[in-house]
């Protein structure tokens, strides 16, 4: 079977779909059968090669063009590039890029993490909900994260539930803490102006993320127990592309780090007091397990998938209120055998996303979908 992957998130930071990735390809090199290849389509301007950079923070590849490029080469030339390469079945694992075109009539699959700009459109343009669309009509089977995901995607595009398969993410070895050096914290948080201890959360300023929440927990935390509060900073990572958004004149209490390299982000994960999680909506909602991994624990909040990917391994809350927020927190960091007893579920939780599981489903997957098409 030769398996065409669209690796283009590889090219520049990389965050939840490009981790997500990484982990598809390295998994499915341990499971394929030794007949099998794996072809990657790297996008406008690259080659088509055999291999994956397995280190892409050293990667020196860098998006340098616009994005209407990109997707003229997606409907116009990869076409073309999977016909030539004689491709099996195809997989994407973003959302909504996948060639309309089909010229061999190879199976195209597509991982929908979510639909977010269809549920929160007032941020997204009309192409890009456009596109979640198309995708839907024309990707012969769609891989999604959460059976939350699920729901939404076949409620939205009124699809058969048969078209829709759950595989639920997993935690990449590297947020593990036997895998990280905890001994570089200090090195990290002097790298990042961390003066305190410090809860963590990620996300940045798109209004899905809640953060604002946060700013109001800190904010009142301070005036309700300020023995607790007074101590603390809340450090927010984002995506490179949101750092624009950073806001001006912040409290000193709030450390906006912006993008964090992959080698630093364990490590800070694994030296927070608290993971802090407010999001309204995701697709799985990965940042709690990985913070679970790196024995950290979890405060998120109820709202879409979280509870299925959280269970009783965190304290979920209201996103639209404060109060439970500082309230729980102040308990927690009062009383470290409650915070053990969440540490030591979280560590149970993660184990339930099996890394070699979630690979073998995919790889039936691709079988099954290249059978119903031979058999058509």
């Amino acid at each position: 079977m030769r398996i065409g992957i669209d690796t283009h998130p590889l090219l520049s930071t990389v965050t939840g779909i490009g981790r997500y990735t990484q982990q598809l390809i390295k998994d499915l090199k341990n499971i394929k059968k030794a007949s099998d290849e794996l072809i990657y389509f790297w996008g406008a301007e690259y080659g088509i090669t055999e291999y994956m950079i397995d280190n892409i923070d050293e990667n020196i590849h860098k998006k340098r063009f616009s994005i209407t490029k990109q997707s003229f080469w997606e409907q116009f030339i990869l076409p073309y590039k999977i016909y030539d390469n004689d491709i099996d079945v195809f997989h994407s694992p973003r959302n909504y890029n996948i060639p309309y075109l089909n010229l061999n009539s190879c199976p195209l699959i597509v991982t929908m993490h979510d639909i977010i700009p269809l549920l929160f459109p007032k941020h997204f343009n009309i192409s890009i909900r456009a596109r979640f669309y198309l995708t839907a009509k024309n990707a012969d089977h769609i891989i999604t994260i959460s059976e939350n995901s699920k729901k939404d995607i076949i409620e939205y595009f009124g699809l058969n539930e048969d078209k829709v398969t759950v595989i639920p993410n997993v935690v990449n070895e590297k947020f593990y803490l036997k895998n990280i050096d905890q001994s570089l914290l200090n090195e990290v948080k002097d790298k990042y102006n961390i003066k305190r201890k410090y809860l963590l959360t990620t996300g940045g300023m798109e209004q899905v993320k809640n953060i604002k929440l946060l700013f109001e927990v800190m904010k009142r935390g301070k005036n309700k127990d300020p023995e607790i509060f007074k101590n603390l900073e809340l450090v927010i990572t984002s995506p490179k592309w949101l750092e624009k958004e950073i806001p001006k004149n912040i409290s000193d209490d709030i450390n906006f780090t912006g993008y964090i390299p992959e080698q630093d982000f364990p490590v800070l994960m694994s030296g927070a007091e608290l993971f802090l999680f407010p999001s309204l909506y995701e697709g799985f909602g990965l940042p709690p397990l990985e913070a679970m991994a790196a024995e950290t624990m979890v405060i998120t909040s109820n709202a879409s998938s979280i509870p299925e990917v959280v269970g009783e391994a965190g304290i979920m809350l209201d996103p639209n209120s404060s109060e439970p927020w500082i309230d729980t927190i102040s308990s927690v960091l009062r009383d470290p055998n409650y915070k053990n007893k969440y540490i030591s579920k979280g560590k149970e939780n993660v184990e339930k996303f099996s890394r070699a599981k979630t690979a073998e489903e995919i790889y039936r997957n691709y079988e099954e979908e290249i059978w119903k098409k031979n058999n058509s």
